[in-house]
């Protein structure tokens, strides 16, 4: 369904100041403009008091952490396609000047089939 989205709910104790919740919209506004497969694709940015939420593409399926948990390896034809869509991302990121996320396994989410890597291109320290 095209017209589905994902909320992401953000602490406010993650967006303590004014400055950082700018921050944060400065850095979704640059990220929105990355074509890379494995960026998740942020839509939009809202406030409502001291809740702050991202509007993002859906990505349904298993993190990389989880995947890795149920078969303790991904065979190297399998893995290799996901690491050159994390490195394309990587690359893009570093060209458009903006910090690449400090991502775990779990932050990875590994959608569709085959499956894609997506990841959200923000850090949200």
């Amino acid at each position: 369904d095209q017209s589905a989205v994902t909320l992401l709910t953000i602490e406010p104790s993650r967006l303590p100041t004014a400055e950082s919740f700018t921050r944060l919209e400065d850095q979704a506004l640059a990220a929105q403009k990355l074509r890379a497969t494995a960026v998740r694709r942020i839509l939009g940015i809202e406030r409502a008091g001291t809740v702050t939420f991202l509007v993002l593409e859906p990505a349904e399926g298993p993190s990389l952490l989880d995947l890795l948990r149920s078969r303790r390896a991904l065979p190297l034809a399998e893995a290799l396609p996901v690491l050159r869509e994390l490195a394309a991302a990587f690359d893009e990121m570093h060209a458009a000047g903006l910090p690449c996320p400090d991502l775990t396994s779990h932050e990875i989410v590994l959608a569709g089939q085959p499956p894609v890597p997506k990841f959200l291109p923000i850090e949200l320290a």
